[in-house]
Formats: structure tokens, C-alpha cells, sequence
């Protein structure tokens, strides 16, 4: 039998090649200036949204995301007059012991997420798929062996300096942080006009 993938999501990730200690203490000093917000953070610290293409320590960061945009803009068959921007880009910071909350984005058509620090034990990123009655029909004790064709939970594993990209409608969250560091992650939001 032919088995042909439907209605397919990505989840496209990489390791960047930047100065990662520039970027851990613009985030470590975040704090200081910016009081932050109440979003998805449970415990923890968001910052407020801010401009990453202007803010003078994620330059290099923001280029090299812009060139995982640009690639995955080509992969997805997106027309090339469209613009692409990455904007809505805030920093999260979890202690021990807290997390970020399920939730979906709606500022854009991407979401990407780059991890600055994860310590071991500090989170995995789990995403719950779109398809509304998924587990209705694919009940978890029909399934032997988890794949992504009968599995409505993925849970990833972060790793330091790693860019993850994903749709903005896949429901996620970050777990609890179980180590005693703090795990630190800058997001944003990815649109196409």
C-alpha cells in the first residue's frame, strides 16, 4: 500500500553559529530595564515585545534567523514577492520551577523559539496537534509504538543555541524546569505579507 503524508505541519529546527554570551547577557540584563509581562509564563519572567532587528546585541541572532526564514520561505514554495519579517520577539526567562503555559500565537504565520540556556532537566517544548477530535479517534490505548501519525503529543527536547520554528497555530507549551538553573529563550513571531 502507498502512504502519502496529508495535511502535513513542520517543526524545522538547526543550531545557529553565534556568540551565544552576548546574547545570554543582553537577556540576563533584560530584567533591569524592562518590567516585563503576564502572558504564558507561569512564574518566570516574559519581557515586554521589542524590535529584535534594531537592538544592537541580537543583530548577529537576528540575521542568522532571517537566513532559517528565508531557507524555509523557499522550502514551504511560499511566492518569492512575499516579505518576510520577524517581529514580536520578547525573552523568556523560567527559574526553577516554572513554565510557560499552552498556548498558540497570533501574530504571524511561524513561531520560532532560540534557546540561549538550557540547563538539563529544564523543560522539554511540547506541542498537542491542531486536529481537534484527534484523540476522540485515535485513543491512546490503540497505540503500540508512538509515531507522528497516531501521536497527538510531541515533546522536544531543547538544546542551547538551537532555532526552532514551527506553525503559529500548533498549540504548545514549555514544561516545568526541573533543574536548578534558569532556562532562557528568546521568541518571536514570523510573518509573511
Amino acid at each position: 500500500m502507498n502512504i502519502d503524508n496529508i495535511f502535513v505541519n513542520i517543526l524545522a529546527h538547526d543550531e545557529l553559529n553565534v556568540d551565544n554570551t552576548n546574547i545570554l547577557d543582553f537577556c540576563e540584563k533584560l530584567p533591569n530595564n524592562d518590567s516585563g509581562r503576564q502572558v504564558s509564563n507561569e512564574g518566570g519572567y516574559q519581557s515586554n515585545i521589542f524590535d529584535m532587528s534594531t537592538t544592537e546585541s541580537l543583530l548577529e541572532l537576528h540575521k542568522k534567523i532571517t537566513e532559517q526564514v528565508n531557507w524555509l520561505h523557499d522550502y514551504m514554495g511560499f511566492k518569492t514577492s512575499l516579505k518576510k519579517t520577524v517581529d514580536q520577539c520578547w525573552v523568556n526567562i523560567n527559574p526553577p520551577g516554572t513554565h510557560n503555559s499552552m498556548h498558540t500565537h497570533s501574530g504571524g504565520v511561524f513561531t520560532g523559539i532560540y534557546y540561549v540556556k538550557v540547563p538539563e532537566n529544564s523543560g522539554n517544548l511540547q506541542m498537542i496537534t491542531p486536529i481537534a477530535p484527534f484523540d476522540f479517534v485515535m485513543k491512546g490505548e490503540y497505540i503500540d509504538v508512538p509515531n507522528q501519525f497516531n501521536n497527538s503529543n510531541i515533546l522536544v527536547q531543547p538544546k542551547e543555541k538551537h532555532l526552532y520554528i514551527f506553525p503559529c497555530w500548533i498549540a504548545h507549551q514549555v514544561q516545568t524546569n526541573l533543574s536548578n538553573e534558569t532556562r532562557i529563550s528568546i521568541a518571536f513571531d514570523i510573518d509573511i505579507s
